[in-house]
C-alpha cells in the first residue's frame, strides 16, 4: 500500500496480509505487483478449509454489491469449472513476454491471421498485425474475464494454482524475464531492457495470464464461462457517468465514489423477483453464428466443451441502451442463439 496511507485495517479478522519481494516493481509501473499479490491471495483461498464456493479478485476501485452478486450466481455456485467477470474480448498469451498479444472479441482474427500465412513462404511477408496473432510461441486465442472483477469457482482456484505453481513462473517474471532482450509480439522485433516498452518494464496482466493457464489446461475438457455486465466510469457522460450493470470500474478518484455513493440506491439496489433463469450456450454456438452474412468464427482450434452463460437482464432501460451502444459487435454476436439452461452439477 501508499507509504502515506494508514494502515488501519492490518489487525482486522477479514483481512490478508502478504509480503511480496522489492523487484515486484518496474521502472515506471506496477509491474509484478497486482501479478504476484494476486498469486499469494489465491494460493492463501485455495488452502483455507474456510473458502467460499465463489472466489473473486477485485481492482480496490471497482465497486458491486457481492450479496448480489452472489444471488445471481447461486444457479453456477457448485460447478467445479467456472470463471466468471465480463467475458467478451479475445487474447493470445506469449509465456516468454509474460504478454498478452493479438487482441480481439473472437477467435476470427487469428483464423484469418492463419488463412493468410497460408498462402505466403514466410509470415514476414504479412502485415505486422497478423504477423502478431502468429509468434510460435503465443498460446491461445482464447476468450478471459477482465482483471477488473475475476471470479472463480472454489475447485478452479485450487487447479488454478497448481497451474501457477508447477512450472516457476514468478521466479522467471522476477529474475530472467528482466534481465534479457525479448521479442515483442506487438511490435515484431526485440526489445533491450532498456527500452520502456519492454515487457518487464510494463504491468504483467494477470488475468490473461490466468486465463491461458486454463486454456492449455483445460482446451479440451469442460468449462463455463459466466458472462458479467460492466459500467466504466465515463466523465463525458455527466450525471450518466455509469449505467446500472453488475460490476463498476475506474472510480480511482474520490469525487467519482461519491457519485457512486449518492447514486447507490439505483445502482446497487436489489433486483426485482423473480428474475429469468440465466442463458448459456455452447461456446461454438455462441461464436460460429453468422453477422451480416459473415462467419463471426470457426472455433474449430478449442473450447468444443465450453459454455459461454449471460446473467437475466438487468432492469434499466439506460443500463441496456448504452450497453449496447458500447459495444455492437458484443451484442451482435449474441443474437440468435438458442439459450438453454445451465446444466446441473453432478457433483452437487
Amino acid at each position: 500500500m501508499a507509504q502515506d496511507q494508514a494502515d488501519v485495517d492490518r489487525n482486522r479478522s477479514d483481512v490478508w496480509l502478504f509480503d511480496l519481494p522489492a523487484a515486484r516493481r518496474a521502472k515506471k509501473t506496477y509491474g509484478l505487483e497486482k501479478y504476484l499479490l494476486s498469486n499469494r491471495f489465491l494460493r492463501t483461498a485455495a488452502a483455507r478449509k474456510d473458502t467460499p464456493l465463489l472466489v473473486v479478485l477485485a481492482d480496490d476501485d471497482t465497486l458491486f454489491n457481492a450479496t448480489l452478486i452472489a444471488a445471481r450466481m447461486a444457479p453456477f455456485a457448485r460447478l467445479p469449472s467456472l470463471v466468471f467477470g465480463n467475458v467478451e474480448e479475445w487474447f493470445m498469451w506469449d509465456p516468454v513476454a509474460m504478454i498478452s498479444t493479438c487482441f480481439a472479441y473472437s477467435s476470427r482474427r487469428w483464423e484469418l491471421a492463419q488463412e493468410s500465412a497460408r498462402n505466403v513462404s514466410t509470415i514476414a511477408m504479412l502485415s505486422r498485425s497478423k504477423q502478431e496473432c502468429l509468434r510460435p510461441q503465443a498460446v491461445g486465442p482464447f476468450p478471459y474475464a477482465k482483471g477488473h472483477f475475476l471470479g472463480y469457482s472454489r475447485p478452479m482456484v485450487q487447479r488454478l494454482v497448481t497451474l501457477f505453481d508447477c512450472c516457476g513462473d514468478e521466479a522467471y517474471a522476477l529474475g530472467p524475464r528482466a534481465r534479457r532482450a525479448i521479442m515483442h509480439p506487438y511490435y515484431n522485433k526485440e526489445l533491450k531492457t532498456s527500452h520502456p516498452n519492454h515487457p518487464a518494464n510494463n504491468v504483467l496482466t494477470e488475468d490473461v495470464y490466468y486465463m491461458h493457464l486454463l486454456y492449455r489446461a483445460m482446451r479440451n475438457e469442460s468449462l463455463t464461462l459466466v458472462h458479467l455486465t460492466l459500467s466504466e466510469y465515463v466523465v463525458a457522460r455527466g450525471s450518466q457517468a455509469l449505467y446500472r450493470a453488475d460490476v463498476y470500474h475506474r472510480l480511482k478518484r474520490p469525487e467519482r465514489w461519491e457519485y457512486a455513493r449518492q447514486r447507490r440506491a439505483q445502482l446497487l439496489q436489489p433486483l426485482e423477483s423473480p428474475q429469468p433463469r440465466p442463458r448459456c450456450a455452447t461456446m461454438a454456438s455462441k461464436y460460429r453464428i453468422r453477422r451480416g452474412g459473415q462467419l463471426v468464427a470457426r472455433l474449430e482450434h478449442c473450447c468444443q466443451n465450453w459454455r459461454w452463460c449471460d446473467l437475466s437482464p438487468l432492469p434499466s432501460k439506460h443500463a441496456r441502451r448504452n450497453s449496447a451502444a458500447s459495444d455492437a459487435s458484443s451484442a451482435s454476436d449474441i443474437s440468435g442463439i438458442d439459450w438453454l439452461p445451465p446444466a446441473e452439477d453432478p457433483a452437487a
